[in-house]
């Protein structure tokens, strides 16, 4: 049982480290692309470049993430990485505005669908 263990722990420190390995990377391409690969087109590694520094506190599950992201595609399908990130840091009060206003607690989903709609509100209707 102890032997199982000890490879169970093994196998979660592998993929810890694996996950970091990937968050430096990401970090890494973050810093030396910078704004050269805003203008892409928006995909769930992009969403995840912008997302989680608007958000530190939600924990993006990846399932609902590409479904979020194929639904904004769909109502503009030029939504770019760049755009995201304008729409987050142009109007971070709208993030919240739904809650304060309705006294219920809404999901990350719909407060980045609140943002976009505020930064363009004729491609996100």
């Amino acid at each position: 049982m102890s032997a199982w263990f000890e490879i169970t722990d093994d196998e979660f420190l592998s993929v810890k480290t694996a996950i970091e390995q990937e968050e430096q990377k990401i970090s890494h391409r973050f810093k030396k692309e910078g704004k050269q690969k805003r203008n892409k087109s928006l995909d769930v590694i992009r969403f995840l470049f912008v997302a989680p520094s608007y958000f530190p506190d939600y924990h993006l599950i990846e399932f609902k993430m590409d479904g979020f992201i194929q639904e904004i595609l769909q109502l503009k399908n030029s939504c770019t990485e760049g755009a995201l990130h304008e729409a987050l840091q142009l109007h971070p009060d709208n993030a919240n505005e739904p809650e304060l206003n309705s006294g219920q607690k809404l999901n990350l989903y719909t407060k980045i669908r609140y943002c976009l709609n505020r930064y363009d509100g004729q491609g996100f209707l």
